[in-house]
């Protein structure tokens, strides 16, 4: 077993000390940052938040306007009610993306009646 002459032992706790109030000042440094940002609890504007999630605007202040408007101030949204409504709008406009628009009653009406008289029935 080798054992390390002293002084490279004095020399390598030196570096080990000099890495820990390195580490030290960039930790409180970091804390200082978080806790900056939590006391100012910094908002995100609409403009950032649709395009971090690739909507429009318009869409997203629709979607906000419509929910206040529907539930008024007695009312709040819960996150799973949000999560379950941008799903449907979601479903929809995948759906008439792919498909088209979805048939109103008039439409199947009208769908019904050229069925019904579609050559080769009756």
């Amino acid at each position: 077993m080798v054992v390390k002459d002293g002084s490279d032992v004095v020399k390598a706790l030196g570096r080990a000390e000099s890495a820990l109030r390195e580490a030290t000042v960039d930790l409180e440094r970091t804390r200082a940052s978080v806790l900056d940002l939590v006391t100012q609890k910094p908002g995100i504007t609409v403009a950032e938040l649709a395009s971090q999630f690739h909507l429009s605007e318009d869409a997203v202040v629709a979607f906000v306007q419509t929910v206040g408007e529907l539930l008024g101030e007695e009312r709040s949204l819960t996150v799973a009610a949000a999560q379950r409504g941008a799903l449907l709008a979601a479903a929809g406009q995948a759906w008439e993306n792919e498909l088209g628009p979805l048939l109103g009653t008039a439409d199947v009406r009208q769908l019904g009646a050229w069925v019904a008289n579609a050559p080769g029935r009756g």
